[in-house]
């Protein structure tokens, strides 16, 4: 992974860490982005938050990968954010 990758994954983790947003960031190993994947995380609380608040970073989101969801309120997701 290249400086400026590991500088972007870095902020976002800060960012996320300063909102109480738990989420484990790592490189895309094809792509240029960051990975944040949310485990078991509510909707609003963390994924729409997670989302929110690194849009107003400046990050952009380029998509989201459900891992595992039983119908409930909670699920885990991997969110791409360049």
């Amino acid at each position: 992974m290249n400086e400026v990758a590991y500088k972007k994954m870095e902020e976002i983790d800060k960012i996320l860490r300063d909102n109480d947003i738990w989420a484990e960031t790592y490189p895309h190993n094809e792509l240029p982005v960051v990975c944040v994947e949310i485990h078991k995380g509510d909707w609003k609380h963390d994924h729409w938050a997670c989302d929110e608040i690194l849009e107003e970073a400046g990050f952009v989101k380029m998509g989201e990968k459900t891992t595992w969801d039983d119908g409930s309120d909670c699920y885990s997701s991997v969110h791409y954010f360049a």
